[in-house]
């Protein structure tokens, strides 16, 4: 399970297009989390504190009106997590088996 490798080590958190990003702020609104952001130099929304995104959920993606969000694939992140797992037991921090 995720919960077991810390979140740093999955690099699991959206990333916007900005050329399609309309700076709508649905994103921003929708996340309950705070990963969004408006930047209002620029007028698009950004992420701001990524590994506040919750590992698998890419609930905003369909909430984007200009499809500007996208998200690792949930393939990746299993890999990810694999991969960060045996960096922990390389390292003797993860579970003994």
């Amino acid at each position: 399970m995720a919960e077991q490798v810390p979140r740093e080590m999955i690099a699991w958190f959206p990333k916007i297009d900005m050329e399609k990003c309309t700076g709508c702020s649905v994103c921003v609104d929708f996340c309950s989390h705070g990963v969004y952001k408006l930047n209002e130099n620029m007028n698009k929304a950004e992420v701001y504190s990524p590994f506040e995104c919750i590992v698998g959920c890419s609930n905003c993606v369909g909430q984007c009106p200009a499809e500007a969000v996208s998200f690792p694939s949930l393939e990746q992140c299993k890999e990810m997590i694999d991969r960060a797992r045996a960096e922990m037991e390389k390292k003797g921090e993860g579970e003994k088996k």
